[in-house]
Parts: structure tokens; C-alpha cells; sequence
């Protein structure tokens, strides 16, 4: 571990964090539209009073300049305080508490699925490349990065749900809920992960230390399994790192399609609410995953190839 390198990616994730929420709250404030009467006229079920959006915007700040709101936020951040919901009189830190769980599971079955499919069909077509795996993988990978989400999702609903009956439609809580959205999200991440290992094993199978583990009488796929493959894995963790890190934007679709609770429609509704300290919140959260599992990915290449040395200094 190079303790320097881990501070350096640290104090880069602090600033990085920093930027992400100036920006995203600049954004917040200038976005048409006062919160404060459309959040009141949403919970009354009429126009509100001009003292009541008087005393709406006093109680939340609205009514100082935008850069007084920010620091103000940023201190309250600093103490572990993410603010108050508009409408759900909880606060912020409770609501992301509360849907995180919806979006890992995603997150997790996603990748599950996109990495069983990925890895045995990346491999065939390496070790058979023009064959009849390789073109019927690459249609299929094509396939997967040209298909937008909710197309194949409302595709799969209607296929399993409607048709068979062999999934339920909307919600979660059981693995049945789980299946169509993982592989709704999980076919896009496939797509690009197994054209990208194709093109590194085929690289790799080529080179002068697999050809030698071949000379000494080793089987094909312990050549590939055990020597090959752990080099072609490293641009693949690459990306799965950073798939991981987007992986928020497909689940923001996915959860809308199949009505899953999670991060993904706690940011869509909060933001037809203008329920921005929501917004805020949800987007620092997003911020601080996609920083922290790419920093992970990155510490991690070096527990997959030991010969690389991850800070960047001379060995």
C-alpha cells in the first residue's frame, strides 16, 4: 500500500466532492420555477398566501443569495447534516439511508448478470475468433449496446410478466422482483464487457509466456483460465470500475420502469418536486460511490497483477 498515493486520491476525492456539490446546487438555484410556491401549492392543494411563501422560503434559507445557501449547506455537510426533505419531514441522510439498499441490490444483480454472461462468452470468442460463438457474441453484444434500457425493460415485462406470468410486474422484496431488472441492466454493462475482454484475450493468447505455458504440456483452458486470463482481466476491472461508478444513471431508468424503490426515483421525484436538498443530497451520494469504487478499482490492481506498481513510483 503506498500510503502517499492513498492520500493523494483522497484529497482529489474531497475536492472532487466539493466541485460536484457547487455545481450541483448552483444548478438547483438558477433551475426556473420558486420551490417554495410549488412545494406549497402541491401540499395544500391550492395557491399558497404571499406570508406563506414568505415563511417557507425563511424556514429553509430560500430567501438569501445562493452563495450564503451553499455555505450554509456546505457547513451543515461538514457536520453530517444533509438538511430537511420539503415534503417528507425526514431528513435527507434518513431518505438516502432508506433507498440505498434498493440500488445496491440492483447495482449488484446487474453486474452479476453482465459478468456471467460477459466472462464465458468473452472467452469463446477469444479462444475462436470467426467462429460461430464469436459472431453470434458480437451480435449479441451489439445488440446490447445499442438497446436503450427502458425499451428492453418494458420488452422483458411484457414478455415474462404479461405473457408467462413467471415474474411480477412492478416492486421488489423477493428474487423474482430482482431478475428482470438486473438483466435489464445488466445486458448494456455485458455488451461492452465482452467486447472488451474478446479484443485483451485475443492479445493475450498471443503472447510469448502463453505460448511457453502451452509448450509444457498444459491444458487450453488452464492456459487460458490461469495464465491468460489474469493478465486480459486487468482492462476489463477497468471498466467494470467505471460501470460501477454510472451504474446510478441506468438504475435511475430501470427503477422508473419497474417501479423499484431506490436512489433512481428518489432523484426523479424530488426533482418534479423541486425538493432540491433531496437532489443535492442524492447527487453527493452518487459522487462519493462513483469516487470511491474507482479508487477501489484502482487499488486493486495491484492485489491482480503484483508486478504493477499502483502508486506511480519507481519500485
Amino acid at each position: 500500500m503506498h500510503w502517499q498515493y492513498l492520500f493523494r486520491r483522497l484529497t482529489l476525492t474531497a475536492v472532487t466532492l466539493v466541485l460536484v456539490s457547487a455545481v450541483t446546487y448552483s444548478l438547483t438555484g438558477i433551475a426556473p420555477g420558486d420551490p417554495a410556491e410549488l412545494v406549497l401549492q402541491k401540499q395544500l392543494g391550492q395557491a399558497p398566501t404571499t406570508e406563506q411563501i414568505e415563511a417557507f422560503r425563511a424556514k429553509h434559507g430560500l430567501d438569501e443569495p445562493i452563495h450564503w445557501q451553499y455555505l450554509h449547506w456546505f457547513g451543515d455537510l461538514l457536520q453530517g447534516d444533509l438538511g430537511q426533505s420539503y415534503y417528507h419531514e425526514r431528513s435527507v441522510s434518513e431518505l438516502l439511508m432508506d433507498r440505498l439498499p434498493g440500488t445496491v441490490k440492483l447495482a449488484a444483480g446487474g453486474l452479476a448478470v453482465s459478468l456471467a454472461v460477459s466472462l464465458p462468452t468473452g472467452i469463446l470468442s477469444a479462444r475462436r475468433p470467426q467462429g460461430l460463438a464469436d459472431h453470434l457474441s458480437q451480435t449479441i453484444a451489439l445488440l446490447g449496446v445499442a438497446m436503450p434500457n427502458f425499451w428492453l425493460g418494458y420488452l422483458l415485462i411484457f414478455a415474462f410478466s404479461l405473457k408467462l406470468g413467471l415474474t411480477p410486474v412492478y416492486g421488489s422484496g423477493t428474487l423474482a422482483h430482482l431478475a428482470l431488472p438486473s438483466i435489464t441492466l445488466g445486458t448494456g454493462l455485458a455488451a461492452v464487457q465482452t467486447r472488451l475482454l474478446r479484443a485483451t484475450l485475443q492479445d493475450t493468447l498471443g503472447a510469448e509466456f502463453v505460448t511457453a505455458a502451452r509448450t509444457r504440456g498444459l491444458s487450453e483452458w488452464v492456459v487460458v483460465g490461469k495464465h491468460a486470463l489474469r493478465n486480459a482481466l486487468l482492462p476489463l476491472l477497468t471498466v467494470v470500475g467505471l460501470q460501477l461508478g454510472f451504474v446510478l444513471n441506468g438504475a435511475v431508468v430501470v427503477e422508473v420502469v419497474f417501479q423499484r424503490p431506490g436512489l433512481g426515483t428518489l432523484l426523479v421525484d424530488a426533482i418534479f418536486d423541486r425538493n432540491y436538498p433531496v437532489v443535492q443530497g442524492v447527487t453527493l451520494l452518487a459522487g462519493v460511490l462513483f469516487v470511491s469504487v474507482n479508487t477501489v478499482t484502482d487499488l486493486a490492481y495491484g492485489l491482480i497483477d503484483p508486478r504493477i506498481n499502483v502508486g506511480g513510483d519507481p519500485a
